[in-house]
């Protein structure tokens, strides 16, 4: 039965673990790469500036702030494509739009609706502010942000700080992530995971977790 977490003979899960990008957020950059387009700007655009390893971890981990992080992007990417005026692209980046699919969240409180939802993302020193813009920073009952973990998703770290900080047991727990790498990490450390595709899944594994 959906939303009875008490049953005799199903586990009892507490806390909903889930990623936020992918899962929930969904971010469109069309506009950006359509610019680029015009452009002709094919290699080193400005997400592959963006996401390049070491700069990413540097502001994921909370190396480099969030606006700092910004800063360093645009001025490598100016410095590439320095024949060209960069303006545009970077604030087309700055504004990059995006959903929440409130869907999932209809969806753990429809099978788990007494389990704490626990945020587990990597993200930046803006994560609060940008939860809070979106309206869904108060949806979650904990939040875990690797800027200020000084570690991230998947390194076995992080899964422990956010165990020892909640004080879970691995089968009270369910966790769901869009990344493989974060998901065989979390597998290895003994949580019932799912690689979220879409809601159809979601259901199949929110339901099956209760048996």
């Amino acid at each position: 039965m959906k939303g009875n977490n008490s049953k005799k003979g199903t586990i009892m899960i507490k806390y909903i673990l889930t990623d936020l990008d992918g899962v929930i957020r969904k971010w469109n950059n069309r506009k950006l790469q359509k610019i680029e387009k015009e452009m002709s700007i094919s290699k080193s655009n400005l997400l592959s500036v963006c996401f390049e390893r070491q700069l990413l971890r540097r502001v994921i981990t909370g190396e480099i702030s969030d606006s700092t992080w910004r800063q360093i992007v645009d001025e490598r990417y100016s410095r590439i494509h320095n024949n060209i005026d960069t303006r545009e692209i970077i604030e087309s980046w700055i504004n990059s739009e995006y959903t929440i699919d409130y869907g999932v969240f209809e969806l753990y409180r429809e099978y788990y609706p007494d389990a704490k939802i626990v945020l587990l993302t990597n993200a930046t020193s803006k994560l609060n502010s940008d939860l809070k813009g979106a309206k869904i920073y108060d949806m979650f009952d904990f939040i875990f942000n690797s800027s200020e973990m000084g570690t991230i998703k998947p390194d076995v770290q992080y899964y422990e700080k956010v165990k020892m900080k909640i004080g879970f047991k691995n089968d009270e727990v369910v966790y769901i992530d869009d990344s493989i790498v974060n998901i065989n990490a979390a597998n290895s450390f003994g949580l019932k995971s799912l690689l979220y595709e879409n809601h159809l899944g979601l259901k199949e594994f929110l339901s099956n977790s209760m048996r």
